[in-house]
Protein backbone atom coordinates (compact mmCIF):
# COMPACT_ATOMS: atom_id res chain seq x y z
CA UNK A 1 0.00 0.00 0.00
CA UNK A 2 2.95 2.08 -0.15
CA UNK A 3 3.20 3.09 3.63
CA UNK A 4 6.67 3.75 5.22
CA UNK A 5 8.08 3.14 8.78
CA UNK A 6 11.33 4.33 9.60
CA UNK A 7 13.52 3.46 12.84
CA UNK A 8 16.46 5.43 12.52
CA UNK A 9 19.44 5.76 15.64
CA UNK A 10 22.62 7.16 14.88
CA UNK A 11 25.03 8.34 17.41
CA UNK A 12 28.65 10.17 17.11
CA UNK A 13 31.28 12.16 18.49
CA UNK A 14 29.22 15.53 17.97
CA UNK A 15 25.47 14.31 17.42
CA UNK A 16 23.37 11.66 18.37
CA UNK A 17 19.66 10.79 16.80
CA UNK A 18 17.03 8.48 17.26
CA UNK A 19 13.78 8.33 14.88
CA UNK A 20 10.81 6.60 14.67
CA UNK A 21 8.33 7.43 11.71
CA UNK A 22 5.27 6.11 9.80
CA UNK A 23 3.47 7.53 6.71
CA UNK A 24 0.41 6.81 5.03
CA UNK A 25 0.46 7.86 1.12
CA UNK A 26 -3.42 7.31 1.02
CA UNK A 27 -5.24 8.70 4.42
CA UNK A 28 -8.32 7.72 4.38
CA UNK A 29 -8.61 6.58 1.11
CA UNK A 30 -7.90 10.11 -0.43
CA UNK A 31 -4.30 10.95 -2.43
CA UNK A 32 -3.19 12.27 1.08
CA UNK A 33 -0.29 11.76 3.53
CA UNK A 34 -0.08 11.45 7.27
CA UNK A 35 2.61 10.77 8.51
CA UNK A 36 3.61 10.78 12.88
CA UNK A 37 7.10 10.92 14.21
CA UNK A 38 8.90 10.80 17.51
CA UNK A 39 12.52 11.64 17.93
CA UNK A 40 15.53 12.19 19.81
CA UNK A 41 18.00 14.61 18.76
CA UNK A 42 21.47 15.97 20.75
CA UNK A 43 24.08 17.73 19.10
CA UNK A 44 27.15 19.83 19.87
CA UNK A 45 28.53 20.59 16.50
CA UNK A 46 26.08 23.42 15.86
CA UNK A 47 28.20 25.80 18.10
CA UNK A 48 31.93 25.71 19.83
CA UNK A 49 29.82 27.62 22.68
CA UNK A 50 26.91 25.11 23.56
CA UNK A 51 25.35 21.60 23.20
CA UNK A 52 21.17 21.22 22.13
CA UNK A 53 18.85 18.50 22.48
CA UNK A 54 15.85 17.99 21.12
CA UNK A 55 12.78 15.30 21.70
CA UNK A 56 8.70 14.95 21.16
CA UNK A 57 6.67 14.37 18.64
CA UNK A 58 4.83 15.36 15.13
CA UNK A 59 2.09 14.73 13.07
CA UNK A 60 1.94 15.90 9.76
CA UNK A 61 -0.47 16.28 6.07
CA UNK A 62 0.75 16.82 2.67
CA UNK A 63 -1.92 17.04 -0.19
CA UNK A 64 -1.03 17.32 -3.83
CA UNK A 65 -2.76 19.45 -6.34
CA UNK A 66 -2.28 18.57 -9.57
CA UNK A 67 0.89 18.03 -11.33
CA UNK A 68 2.96 20.20 -10.00
CA UNK A 69 1.55 21.97 -6.49
CA UNK A 70 1.54 20.96 -2.88
CA UNK A 71 0.83 21.84 0.61
CA UNK A 72 1.64 20.48 3.63
CA UNK A 73 0.62 21.42 7.41
CA UNK A 74 2.08 19.98 10.60
CA UNK A 75 1.48 20.23 14.36
CA UNK A 76 4.86 19.90 16.49
CA UNK A 77 5.64 19.32 20.28
CA UNK A 78 9.14 18.90 21.53
CA UNK A 79 11.02 20.19 24.70
CA UNK A 80 14.50 21.53 24.01
CA UNK A 81 17.04 21.73 25.91
CA UNK A 82 20.15 24.52 25.39
CA UNK A 83 23.51 23.03 27.85
CA UNK A 84 27.30 22.93 28.25
CA UNK A 85 27.63 26.85 27.90
CA UNK A 86 31.15 27.91 27.46
CA UNK A 87 32.43 30.48 29.79
CA UNK A 88 33.24 32.41 27.01
CA UNK A 89 30.12 32.79 25.70
CA UNK A 90 28.88 35.77 25.19
CA UNK A 91 25.35 37.02 26.83
CA UNK A 92 23.05 36.64 23.16
CA UNK A 93 24.07 32.67 23.74
CA UNK A 94 24.73 32.26 27.72
CA UNK A 95 21.22 34.00 28.25
CA UNK A 96 19.89 31.20 26.74
CA UNK A 97 20.62 28.18 29.04
CA UNK A 98 18.05 26.18 30.19
CA UNK A 99 15.12 23.99 29.02
CA UNK A 100 11.99 25.62 26.84
CA UNK A 101 9.07 23.62 25.44
CA UNK A 102 8.33 24.53 22.21
CA UNK A 103 4.53 24.05 20.96
CA UNK A 104 4.09 25.24 16.98
CA UNK A 105 1.98 24.82 13.82
CA UNK A 106 3.65 25.19 10.43
CA UNK A 107 3.34 24.74 6.66
CA UNK A 108 3.90 25.74 3.30
CA UNK A 109 3.11 25.95 -0.68
CA UNK A 110 5.12 23.99 -3.02
CA UNK A 111 5.34 24.70 -6.65
CA UNK A 112 7.84 21.82 -7.93
CA UNK A 113 8.43 21.56 -11.95
CA UNK A 114 11.76 19.90 -11.66
CA UNK A 115 12.52 17.02 -13.99
CA UNK A 116 14.40 14.75 -12.02
CA UNK A 117 15.19 14.86 -8.12
CA UNK A 118 18.43 13.64 -8.23
CA UNK A 119 19.81 15.02 -11.27
CA UNK A 120 17.87 17.94 -12.07
CA UNK A 121 18.23 19.71 -15.92
CA UNK A 122 14.93 21.61 -15.88
CA UNK A 123 12.66 22.91 -13.91
CA UNK A 124 11.67 25.36 -11.05
CA UNK A 125 11.22 24.71 -7.40
CA UNK A 126 9.18 27.51 -5.32
CA UNK A 127 8.70 26.68 -1.54
CA UNK A 128 7.03 28.92 0.67
CA UNK A 129 6.57 28.30 4.71
CA UNK A 130 5.83 29.36 7.85
CA UNK A 131 5.60 28.52 11.63
CA UNK A 132 3.90 29.80 14.90
CA UNK A 133 5.25 28.79 18.48
CA UNK A 134 3.61 28.87 21.07
CA UNK A 135 0.37 28.10 20.52
CA UNK A 136 -1.54 27.32 23.46
CA UNK A 137 -0.93 26.82 26.97
CA UNK A 138 1.76 28.20 29.06
CA UNK A 139 4.88 28.25 26.30
CA UNK A 140 8.86 29.13 26.63
CA UNK A 141 8.27 30.07 22.96
CA UNK A 142 6.32 32.69 21.26
CA UNK A 143 7.40 33.34 17.82
CA UNK A 144 6.70 32.65 14.14
CA UNK A 145 9.00 32.85 11.16
CA UNK A 146 8.30 32.63 7.08
CA UNK A 147 10.80 31.69 4.47
CA UNK A 148 10.51 31.71 0.91
CA UNK A 149 13.02 29.80 -1.11
CA UNK A 150 13.44 29.21 -4.83
CA UNK A 151 15.69 27.64 -7.66
CA UNK A 152 15.56 27.41 -11.06
CA UNK A 153 17.33 24.84 -13.56
CA UNK A 154 18.21 25.61 -17.40
CA UNK A 155 19.74 23.02 -19.26
CA UNK A 156 22.52 24.35 -21.53
CA UNK A 157 24.50 23.27 -24.43
CA UNK A 158 26.90 20.18 -23.92
CA UNK A 159 24.87 19.23 -20.62
CA UNK A 160 26.22 21.92 -18.69
CA UNK A 161 23.67 22.41 -15.93
CA UNK A 162 22.71 26.21 -14.69
CA UNK A 163 21.20 26.65 -11.51
CA UNK A 164 19.93 30.05 -9.52
CA UNK A 165 19.07 29.45 -6.43
CA UNK A 166 18.12 31.90 -3.22
CA UNK A 167 16.21 32.38 -0.29
CA UNK A 168 14.89 35.10 2.14
CA UNK A 169 13.23 33.90 5.57
CA UNK A 170 12.54 36.05 8.63
CA UNK A 171 11.75 35.22 12.46
CA UNK A 172 10.37 37.05 15.16
CA UNK A 173 8.43 36.89 18.35
CA UNK A 174 4.97 37.88 19.07
CA UNK A 175 4.90 37.64 22.46
CA UNK A 176 6.91 37.21 26.17
CA UNK A 177 10.18 39.36 25.99
CA UNK A 178 10.39 40.12 22.14
CA UNK A 179 13.51 37.80 21.96
CA UNK A 180 13.81 34.92 19.60
CA UNK A 181 14.90 32.13 20.87
CA UNK A 182 18.67 30.79 19.86
CA UNK A 183 17.14 27.58 18.36
CA UNK A 184 14.43 29.59 16.37
CA UNK A 185 17.23 32.19 14.64
CA UNK A 186 18.65 32.46 11.25
CA UNK A 187 22.33 31.50 10.11
CA UNK A 188 24.29 31.14 7.33
CA UNK A 189 27.97 29.23 6.46
CA UNK A 190 28.63 25.96 5.47
CA UNK A 191 27.85 23.06 3.20
CA UNK A 192 24.37 24.21 2.07
CA UNK A 193 24.54 28.22 1.15
CA UNK A 194 27.89 29.59 1.63
CA UNK A 195 30.56 27.69 1.08
CA UNK A 196 33.53 29.70 1.62
CA UNK A 197 32.51 29.66 4.80
CA UNK A 198 32.29 27.47 8.51
CA UNK A 199 29.70 26.11 9.30
CA UNK A 200 26.74 28.73 10.56
CA UNK A 201 29.72 31.66 10.91
CA UNK A 202 27.52 34.20 8.88
CA UNK A 203 26.15 37.16 10.41
CA UNK A 204 25.98 38.71 13.89
CA UNK A 205 28.81 37.85 16.25
CA UNK A 206 30.84 39.06 19.15
CA UNK A 207 34.41 38.79 19.04
CA UNK A 208 33.64 35.94 16.38
CA UNK A 209 31.11 34.13 18.36
CA UNK A 210 28.19 33.52 16.14
CA UNK A 211 24.70 33.63 17.65
CA UNK A 212 22.41 33.91 14.41
CA UNK A 213 20.19 36.51 13.17
CA UNK A 214 16.23 37.35 12.67
CA UNK A 215 16.95 37.43 8.94
CA UNK A 216 18.91 36.19 5.97
CA UNK A 217 18.85 36.49 2.41
CA UNK A 218 21.26 34.74 -0.34
CA UNK A 219 21.80 33.28 -3.44
CA UNK A 220 23.94 30.83 -5.61
CA UNK A 221 24.60 30.91 -8.82
CA UNK A 222 26.30 27.71 -9.90
CA UNK A 223 27.16 25.85 -13.45
CA UNK A 224 28.14 22.00 -13.68
CA UNK A 225 29.16 20.48 -16.21
CA UNK A 226 30.07 16.46 -17.47
CA UNK A 227 33.63 15.32 -17.15
CA UNK A 228 33.38 11.44 -17.15
CA UNK A 229 30.42 8.97 -16.95
CA UNK A 230 29.00 9.51 -12.90
CA UNK A 231 31.60 12.70 -12.65
CA UNK A 232 30.63 15.94 -12.83
CA UNK A 233 32.22 19.27 -12.07
CA UNK A 234 31.77 22.66 -10.67
CA UNK A 235 31.91 26.19 -10.68
CA UNK A 236 29.66 28.66 -7.78
CA UNK A 237 29.78 31.77 -6.51
CA UNK A 238 27.88 32.12 -3.09
CA UNK A 239 25.69 35.62 -1.32
CA UNK A 240 24.65 36.34 1.49
CA UNK A 241 23.53 38.15 4.56
CA UNK A 242 22.37 37.53 8.20
CA UNK A 243 20.88 40.57 10.05
CA UNK A 244 20.09 40.84 13.76
CA UNK A 245 16.62 42.67 13.68
CA UNK A 246 13.51 40.69 12.24
CA UNK A 247 12.35 42.15 8.63
CA UNK A 248 15.43 43.49 7.79
CA UNK A 249 16.60 42.83 4.21
CA UNK A 250 19.47 45.20 4.00
CA UNK A 251 22.14 43.48 2.27
CA UNK A 252 25.16 45.92 3.18
CA UNK A 253 26.62 43.27 5.27
CA UNK A 254 26.66 40.75 2.57
CA UNK A 255 29.48 37.51 2.61
CA UNK A 256 30.15 36.05 -0.78
CA UNK A 257 32.31 33.20 -2.25
CA UNK A 258 33.17 31.79 -5.20
CA UNK A 259 34.71 28.29 -5.99
CA UNK A 260 34.58 24.64 -7.21
CA UNK A 261 33.50 21.80 -6.96
CA UNK A 262 33.21 17.34 -8.43
CA UNK A 263 29.88 15.50 -8.38
CA UNK A 264 30.51 11.91 -8.11
CA UNK A 265 27.58 9.52 -8.57
CA UNK A 266 28.06 6.57 -6.28
CA UNK A 267 26.03 3.43 -5.85
CA UNK A 268 26.38 4.23 -2.14
CA UNK A 269 24.88 7.95 -2.74
CA UNK A 270 25.82 11.14 -4.23
CA UNK A 271 28.91 12.64 -3.17
CA UNK A 272 29.33 16.55 -3.72
CA UNK A 273 32.70 17.85 -2.93
CA UNK A 274 33.28 21.73 -3.16
CA UNK A 275 35.79 23.94 -2.32
CA UNK A 276 35.00 27.80 -1.42
CA UNK A 277 36.87 30.61 -1.40
CA UNK A 278 35.54 34.21 0.68
CA UNK A 279 36.02 37.34 -0.89
CA UNK A 280 33.66 39.44 0.69
CA UNK A 281 34.06 38.56 4.79
CA UNK A 282 34.43 40.13 8.41
CA UNK A 283 37.30 39.98 9.98
CA UNK A 284 36.78 36.83 11.57
CA UNK A 285 35.49 34.38 8.89
CA UNK A 286 37.64 35.44 6.17
CA UNK A 287 40.28 33.25 4.33
CA UNK A 288 41.36 30.29 3.85
CA UNK A 289 39.38 28.82 1.39
CA UNK A 290 37.18 26.01 3.01
CA UNK A 291 36.34 22.14 1.78
CA UNK A 292 32.57 21.52 1.75
CA UNK A 293 31.67 17.59 1.62
CA UNK A 294 28.10 16.23 1.62
CA UNK A 295 26.94 12.49 0.85
CA UNK A 296 23.09 12.05 -0.31
CA UNK A 297 20.73 13.71 -2.41
CA UNK A 298 18.92 17.26 -1.58
CA UNK A 299 15.67 18.04 -2.84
Amino acid sequence: GGQRLRIRGQYGIERADAVLSFTEPWFLGQKLSFGTELFYREASFLSPLYSQSNYGGAIQLRKPFGEFFAANVEYRLEGIDIFDIARSAPEQISSQEGYYLRNAVSGGVTFDSRDNLFLTRRGTFVNLTGFLAGISGEQDTDNYGISLEASQHILLPWDIIFLFKGQLATVDSWGGDGEVPIFDRLFLGGANNLRGFNFREVGPNVDGDYYGGNSLGYMTLEATFPIINRVRGAFFTDWGFVNESSWNFDSGGYNADYGFGVRLDLPIGPIRIDYGIPFVYDQYNGPPGKIQFNIGYQF
